[in-house]
């Protein structure tokens, strides 16, 4: 009976098991490797959601500070709306008139204050106000003036004066 010897089976053994050891190895760097790529997509993700998130809620805010701006102008608009009911309920005044003063309402803004107005009787509105810079005034003359207006025949810009704060003070006449 012969047997046979093997001396390189413990050899073979030892290649085979660094291979199993190299294999593990390299599914554990890959799987590495991998959540190293997913931690820094998330955080990528993260930082762009972040930077997104702040700029939206800046919109929001400023969208909520621009709603209580108009939310203050529409309550005084209603208050002046129903004094003119009433006031028009004691003393009529022509369709023309109140047309005019709604007409001069809609189209001035927080930065142009009508100070005070007079309808005579033979149809000329005089309107004095004052606007706090030139854009402002600039851009109530170009509203009045513009296609909109179908209510006045001739409109003349008495006077207009700055003032030492910077602010503008007009006086309008309105032929109705």
């Amino acid at each position: 009976m012969s047997k046979k010897i093997d001396f390189l089976d413990a050899y073979k053994k030892q290649l085979s098991q660094e291979g199993k050891n190299t294999i593990l190895n390299k599914m554990t760097l890959s799987i590495l490797v991998i959540y190293c790529l997913f931690l820094l997509g998330t955080f990528f993700i993260w930082s762009f959601l972040k930077r997104d998130y702040s700029e939206v809620n800046r919109q929001i805010e400023e969208k909520k500070l621009k709603i209580d701006q108009l939310r203050k102008r529409e309550s005084l608009y209603l208050i002046l709306k129903k004094r003119l009911s009433f006031l028009s309920g004691m003393w009529p005044l022509p369709e023309k008139d109140i047309q005019f003063l709604s007409f001069i309402y809609n189209f001035s803004s927080s930065d142009l204050r009508i100070n005070d107005f007079k309808i005579s009787n033979n149809k000329v509105a005089q309107v004095n106000g004052e606007a706090t810079n030139a854009l402002s005034m600039a851009d109530f003359l170009e509203k009045i003036t513009g296609p909109e207006n179908n209510i006045f025949s001739k409109i003349t810009l008495n006077s207009l004066s700055r003032e030492k704060s910077g602010a503008y003070k007009f006086s309008l006449s309105f032929n109705l």
